[in-house]
Formats: structure tokens, sequence, C-alpha cells
């Protein structure tokens, strides 16, 4: 969705503001979904995201393509007359896209992948010099959602995400397990001590972040109970956020057992683990036709081997056992 020097969107030769194929996307996505949260999870981006970029596509067109209500959306007369045409560039782009994937063999241009803030910040740019070494003409581009107003307008080739749906054309598979126990710093822990029992976690102060909202259901019992007693001190949307602050004293807080020796340092607050989540890559079926997004899926299959990252095993293994000999480096 570019725009010319004066400001104005790009003009056809009959005057009209050209089509931008990714508005057709998401209209496509929206009708597919039925709605504006569906057709976010179809394209790996945020709703808000979605419903601005259907706003400036009904402009544009000067005219209103959904009946938005609280159940979902429907197409108006207009946009049951666009859909036709909307499906028809779908899946001519799709033919574009098969033809050119068949012969993408360079391993060169770029490759935008989605993942959450705390994964990508802690994880994945530890291990970028040695996914570049190998691929020099390679450029990775990560967008970890968090301001959708300058997020990359491309969507993504790779999601790193908590994903359980299924779709016929989108490929899910497992990537790691997370383990999540209690962490705080030394200072933290020094000052107000370890709790022992349920009973003592009331009297501490929690960081919480806003994603463990959609984990429920991969809590147990006792991490339930440690939500029911919990004073929150910190709130945030942001992983990053929620590491630093524990880092800073601030309280405690969950997170997975492979911060430990990537993260800044914090200190067990609680010996047994809390959850188990699972974390999946997502792409297109098609997409691994191209060299340098098989040089990416690659990549991350490699950095997420539970062979050599005992943290990401399916079965939990104390940080205590991790080896010590695991420090930050290339893959």
């Amino acid at each position: 969705m570019t725009k010319d020097g004066k400001g104005s969107f790009p003009k056809s030769a009959s005057g009209r503001p050209k089509m931008d194929w990714d508005d057709i996307r998401v209209f496509n996505a929206v009708y597919e979904a039925h709605s504006i949260s569906g057709a976010a999870r179809i394209l790996g981006v945020t709703p808000s995201m979605v419903s601005k970029r259907l706003d400036l596509l009904e402009a544009r067109l000067q005219s209103k393509l959904f009946e938005r209500g609280a159940k979902g959306v429907t197409l108006t007369h207009a946009g049951q007359e666009v859909l036709e045409y909307a499906q028809t560039m779908a899946r001519a782009a799709e033919s574009i896209e098969r033809v050119a994937g068949a012969q993408d063999k360079r391993r060169q241009g770029s490759v935008l992948v989605a993942a959450p803030d705390g994964l990508a910040t802690f994880w994945l740019t530890q291990k970028l010099e040695g996914f570049h070494e190998q691929n020099p003409s390679i450029q990775v581009k990560i967008d970890c959602g968090m301001w959708p107003h300058n997020a990359f307008p491309e969507t993504p080739d790779i999601l790193l995400a908590f994903k359980d749906e299924h779709r016929p054309d989108m490929v899910i598979a497992p990537l790691a397990t997370y383990h999540y126990m209690l962490w705080a710093s030394q200072g933290y822990l020094r000052k107000h001590g370890a709790p022992k029992t349920l009973p003592e976690l009331s009297h501490h102060r929690f960081i919480h972040l806003r994603a463990f909202t959609h984990q429920r259901a991969s809590w147990d019992d006792r991490a339930q109970s440690i939500a029911a007693v919990a004073e929150i001190g910190v709130e945030s949307n942001s992983s990053a956020v929620h590491i630093y602050a524990a880092s800073a004293g601030a309280g405690i807080a969950a997170a997975p057992t492979w911060i430990k020796p990537y993260a800044p340092p914090l200190e067990l607050a609680w010996q047994e683990p809390l959850a188990k989540v699972r974390l999946s890559m997502v792409y297109r079926r098609d997409a691994m036709k191209s060299a340098r997004v098989r040089a990416v899926g690659d990549w991350l299959r490699a950095i997420f081997e539970p062979r050599d990252y005992p943290w990401f095993r399916e079965e939990f293994i104390h940080p205590d056992q991790f080896d010590r000999r695991l420090t930050p480096g290339k893959a």
C-alpha cells in the first residue's frame, strides 16, 4: 500500500486508484474466515491490521464490502460483485507463485519470519551469525508483530507460533516444546526469599505476560492455583519486557526453561514445571519450493533440534541438568 509523492494513492490510466493485491488477499481472507480475527489468523497478522487494510480497500473502491457485526461479517451486494474477481485474482496469484517457486532455485533474496518477540530477541538473534555464514545472500526479516502500523507489508513466509488449528493450504510442523517454570532475579530472591508453598506465593509480586491468557489449557493445576493467588505487579504484551523486568527484580515471572543459558541472569523461584506448550513452524504448502525459504526453514529446524538443545525436548529436563558446555553461539 504505497502512496505517491503527493500523498495520494497511485492512479491507473483511468484515474482510479491502482488495485493493491495485498488488499485483495485481505478481502479473500475475511470472506473465507467470516470474521476479522479469523482473517488475521489466516494471514498471520493482527486483527487491527486486517481491519485497517479492509477500510483502505473500501475507501479506494468507494463501496462497503462487508457488514460487520458481533457474530462476524457478511458480504454486501458490492462485496458479492467483487468476490468473483477477487477469487480469480487469488487463483492467478497462486499460479504465479507456483511457477515462480518452481523456478526459484537461488539462495538469495529476503525471507520474512514472524515470531514472538521473546523468542526472536533471546534465541533467533543468537543463531543468525551461523545462518549468514552459510547463506550470505539471504536477508532474514523478523516481524514480532509489536507495532502494526510499522509492520512489514508482505505476508510472512514462515510463522513461528503456538498454533493447533489446521488448514488444508498450510503446513503446521511441530518445532519445539516450551517447559515453563517460575523465575526471579538473584536480588529479588535474596530480599524476599523463594516461595516454598502455594500460600507463600501470595506474598510475592508476579510479572504477567498477556499471551498466557491464550495458553491456559496448557497450564497444570498448580499453575492455575498460582494464578489465583498471584499479585500482579507488572503486566505486558512483550516477552522481552517480561524477562527483563524479572531480571531487574520487579517480581517473579513464568518463563520457558531455555532462557537459562541465553536470557539475562535469572534464578529458579519454584522447582517444578508448570506448563508445556508446543511451538510450531507454519508455512504455505508450496513455500519450500523457494530455495531461500527452504534454507531458512532448514536453519530453524536445526536451531530447535531437541538432541542438540535439551530444553526443547518433549520430556521435561530440569535446567540444572542442561549441559553447561552449551553456550550462545553459532548453529
